[in-house]
């Protein structure tokens, strides 16, 4: 079988690479290959994108390799790409974002569809921009399309799949339920580490994550964090971040394999965001068997069972 993923709207490999999560995320499609199955990446990084090619061991690469502005890339996908897209037995999404042009594709070439999601896009644009938005109705239109355009659709929770049947009337056959995997070979408890922090936080340093009033808590207590991310709130953070007690520690990219490293230098891990998916830095954390604490928020709570597994 040969399986084409289009990549979410504006992420390369580069990208992937770059903020450390590029092993995690080609390792199910590396053991896809081991099956016999074929595999073709389309991204949306430039001729960079094609140096990855030996890293992973026979996905094929095709790229933006001419460097054409992202929205017309993104509308001629299935034009530039179109040797491969045909040759194809299924067409899958990474993300929502971007799943229009696997839908223009699998439309002009009959291919089939599967569309995967890790959390409910238009949760996430109404958290930011409001229920009254015109970012939040696009959302809903893009859902909608692609939903109903989508031969299957895979789901982390059943908190997605039940918005999903409920909210757009959607076959129950229709959607299959697939927990984000942890590579326990690497995720497992180490007692032999020693600690260095308090806590350990990972994730992107976005509003969603409520970094802000972690950091003020962290001040507060006097307390050694291990922050790692990179986002759109580094600046705004980063003179905050200068006020927490000697030895904290902020690094704003790292390599998935070494995560587990940081975990077990770590008391606690904390998660305090307004809303999530199916965190894969919570569900990593949980596997190398430290305590952890979350907001009692969307995603979260569904891992946690209170004084059971965290707090």
């Amino acid at each position: 079988m040969h399986i084409v993923l289009f990549f979410t709207e504006g992420v390369s490999l580069k990208r992937w690479d770059r903020v450390g999560i590029l092993p995690r995320e080609i390792f199910f499609y590396k053991k896809l290959i081991t099956r016999g199955h074929k595999i073709s990446f389309i991204t949306y990084g430039e001729r960079d994108d094609l140096q990855y090619q030996k890293r992973l061991n026979g996905i094929r690469v095709y790229c933006n390799r001419f460097g054409i502005y992202r929205s017309l890339y993104k509308k001629l996908i299935w034009f530039i790409h179109y040797n491969i897209i045909k040759k194809a037995d299924i067409l899958k999404t990474n993300q929502m974002f971007g799943a229009d042009a696997a839908i223009t594709s699998s439309k002009l070439l009959s291919k089939l569809l599967i569309v995967r999601l890790g959390y409910l896009y238009s949760k996430f644009i109404s958290e930011e921009f409001g229920f009254n938005s015109i970012e939040y109705n696009s959302s809903l239109n893009l859902e909608s399309k692609t939903f109903n355009n989508s031969d299957h659709i895979i789901v982390t929770t059943q908190a997605i799949k039940s918005y999903i049947l409920k909210k757009y009337n959607i076959e129950k056959k229709k959607i299959s339920i697939i927990p984000n995997f942890i590579q326990l070979e690497n995720f497992k408890p180490n007692s032999n580490i020693e600690k260095v922090y308090e806590m350990i936080f990972i994730g992107r340093i976005e509003k969603q994550k409520n970094i802000e009033t972690l950091i003020k808590v962290m001040i507060d207590l006097q307390l050694k964090i291990l922050i790692i991310g990179n986002g759109r709130l580094n600046k705004y953070l980063e003179r905050k971040f200068e006020s927490l007690c000697r030895g904290s520690r902020w690094i704003k990219n790292v390599n998935n394999t070494k995560i587990p490293f940081y975990i077990h230098q770590s008391k606690f891990f904390i998660l305090p965001s307004f809303y999530e998916g199916q965190p894969k830095s919570l569900l990593e954390a949980m596997a190398c068997g430290i305590p952890i604490i979350g907001a009692d928020s969307p995603g979260i709570n569904q891992l946690i069972t209170h004084k059971k597994n965290g707090i």
